[in-house]
Protein backbone atom coordinates (compact mmCIF):
# COMPACT_ATOMS: atom_id res chain seq x y z
CA UNK A 1 0.00 0.00 0.00
CA UNK A 2 1.68 3.54 -0.76
CA UNK A 3 2.09 5.80 1.63
CA UNK A 4 -1.02 7.82 0.66
CA UNK A 5 -3.71 5.17 1.14
CA UNK A 6 -1.65 4.68 5.02
CA UNK A 7 -2.51 8.97 5.17
CA UNK A 8 -5.99 8.73 4.00
CA UNK A 9 -6.89 5.83 6.51
CA UNK A 10 -6.12 8.34 9.29
CA UNK A 11 -8.84 11.00 8.41
CA UNK A 12 -11.82 11.59 9.54
CA UNK A 13 -15.20 10.04 8.17
CA UNK A 14 -16.50 12.28 5.11
CA UNK A 15 -19.37 13.73 7.26
CA UNK A 16 -16.57 15.29 10.51
CA UNK A 17 -14.34 16.31 7.32
CA UNK A 18 -17.01 18.25 5.51
CA UNK A 19 -18.37 19.99 8.85
CA UNK A 20 -14.38 21.18 9.41
CA UNK A 21 -14.02 22.47 5.92
CA UNK A 22 -17.85 24.02 5.51
CA UNK A 23 -16.64 25.40 9.22
CA UNK A 24 -12.81 26.69 7.41
CA UNK A 25 -15.59 28.37 4.58
CA UNK A 26 -17.76 29.75 6.97
CA UNK A 27 -21.17 28.41 5.98
CA UNK A 28 -21.89 25.76 8.93
CA UNK A 29 -25.39 26.09 8.20
CA UNK A 30 -25.68 22.91 5.63
CA UNK A 31 -26.40 20.21 6.20
CA UNK A 32 -24.43 16.87 4.93
CA UNK A 33 -25.56 13.42 4.79
CA UNK A 34 -24.21 9.70 3.77
CA UNK A 35 -26.04 8.57 0.66
CA UNK A 36 -28.56 6.03 2.05
CA UNK A 37 -28.32 4.03 -1.30
CA UNK A 38 -25.57 1.67 -0.67
CA UNK A 39 -25.10 0.98 -4.23
CA UNK A 40 -24.59 4.80 -4.87
CA UNK A 41 -21.23 6.25 -6.17
CA UNK A 42 -22.91 9.82 -6.60
CA UNK A 43 -21.98 12.55 -4.28
CA UNK A 44 -23.92 16.19 -4.84
CA UNK A 45 -25.05 19.14 -3.42
CA UNK A 46 -28.65 20.30 -3.72
CA UNK A 47 -29.04 24.00 -4.03
CA UNK A 48 -32.38 23.37 -2.85
CA UNK A 49 -31.65 22.11 0.26
CA UNK A 50 -28.46 23.62 1.10
CA UNK A 51 -27.60 19.63 1.80
CA UNK A 52 -24.59 17.86 0.64
CA UNK A 53 -25.20 14.17 0.11
CA UNK A 54 -22.41 12.08 0.44
CA UNK A 55 -21.37 8.95 -1.54
CA UNK A 56 -20.82 5.63 0.76
CA UNK A 57 -17.39 3.97 -0.01
CA UNK A 58 -15.76 7.20 0.17
CA UNK A 59 -12.90 5.75 1.94
CA UNK A 60 -10.05 7.08 -0.86
CA UNK A 61 -8.44 9.74 -1.14
CA UNK A 62 -11.05 10.72 -4.11
CA UNK A 63 -13.27 10.91 -1.55
CA UNK A 64 -11.64 13.74 0.27
CA UNK A 65 -11.25 15.69 -3.23
CA UNK A 66 -15.10 15.07 -3.33
CA UNK A 67 -16.13 16.23 -0.31
CA UNK A 68 -14.24 19.64 -0.75
CA UNK A 69 -15.75 20.30 -4.36
CA UNK A 70 -19.40 19.71 -2.81
CA UNK A 71 -18.50 22.19 -0.19
CA UNK A 72 -16.92 24.64 -2.81
CA UNK A 73 -20.52 24.30 -4.31
CA UNK A 74 -22.17 25.14 -0.98
CA UNK A 75 -20.52 28.88 -1.42
CA UNK A 76 -21.18 29.55 -4.54
CA UNK A 77 -23.65 32.34 -5.96
CA UNK A 78 -27.19 30.06 -5.78
CA UNK A 79 -28.51 32.04 -8.49
CA UNK A 80 -25.66 30.80 -10.89
CA UNK A 81 -26.07 27.48 -9.28
CA UNK A 82 -29.88 27.34 -10.13
CA UNK A 83 -28.95 29.01 -13.65
CA UNK A 84 -26.91 25.63 -14.05
CA UNK A 85 -29.53 23.05 -12.73
CA UNK A 86 -32.26 24.55 -15.37
CA UNK A 87 -29.75 25.08 -18.19
CA UNK A 88 -28.37 22.08 -17.96
CA UNK A 89 -31.63 19.89 -17.82
CA UNK A 90 -33.13 21.95 -20.51
CA UNK A 91 -30.62 21.06 -22.88
CA UNK A 92 -30.55 17.51 -21.46
CA UNK A 93 -34.19 17.33 -22.35
CA UNK A 94 -33.67 18.85 -26.12
CA UNK A 95 -31.13 16.08 -27.04
CA UNK A 96 -34.37 13.64 -25.80
CA UNK A 97 -36.40 13.84 -28.84
CA UNK A 98 -33.10 13.09 -31.05
CA UNK A 99 -32.08 9.88 -29.23
CA UNK A 100 -35.59 8.71 -29.17
CA UNK A 101 -35.25 8.84 -33.12
CA UNK A 102 -32.32 7.44 -33.26
CA UNK A 103 -33.61 4.60 -30.93
CA UNK A 104 -36.29 3.90 -33.18
CA UNK A 105 -34.96 3.91 -36.45
CA UNK A 106 -33.22 0.30 -34.86
CA UNK A 107 -36.39 -1.02 -34.35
Amino acid sequence: KSPLDELVKRLPEPVEMGKEMLGMLKNENVIIEKSTDEKSGTSLYLVAGNKIIIANGNGSYAGVQTMAHECLHSVQNKKMLWFNFIYSNFYYMSLLPNRLYTQMTYL
